[in-house]
């Protein structure tokens, strides 16, 4: 439990959650005929996505070890299994797709980036950023107001 409540944990997730993004940008900006026919990006691609699947794997199961009673009680543990095992489907069927067209390729890839929403994550992950959200959005309404 001591172990959540570390900054170097949240930050250490932080940074997984921004690296993820960083590479399913990547692969998201090379065209699919290039993914299919380039054995050594389709490698790479599936190499990084299993990597960040196991590391969200291994936190999420942290975090139910640390808590197993009121793990699912929290909307935020529900989402991160929720994304968690969106990435082992997607994981999956990349694995086993390596022969398929690239229609079936586009449709993996729109699974792919709702996995980007794991950025959400990072407003649970930053309290002060957290704050500064609604600070803004509550004061939005007054700055429109006056305009």
């Amino acid at each position: 439990r001591a172990l959540l409540r570390t900054r170097a944990f949240s930050f250490g997730v932080a940074l997984l959650i921004i690296a993820s993004a960083v590479c399913i940008g990547f692969e998201s900006e090379v065209p699919l005929e290039d993914q299919v026919s380039n054995s050594t990006l389709a490698v790479f691609f599936l190499a990084t996505d299993v990597f960040f699947t196991v590391a969200f794997t291994l936190e999420a199961g942290v975090r139910f070890y640390a808590h197993p009673r009121s793990f699912f009680s929290h909307r935020w543990n529900v989402f991160d299994s929720l994304l968690v095992l969106i990435a082992w489907g997607d994981s999956l069927f990349t694995a086993v797709a390596v022969d398929l067209d690239a229609d079936f390729l586009w449709s993996l890839r729109l699974i792919r980036l709702v996995k980007l929403a794991r950025m959400l994550r990072l407003i649970r992950l930053f309290r002060e950023l957290w704050l500064i959200i609604q600070g803004i959005s509550l004061a939005s309404r007054t700055l429109f107001w006056t305009c």
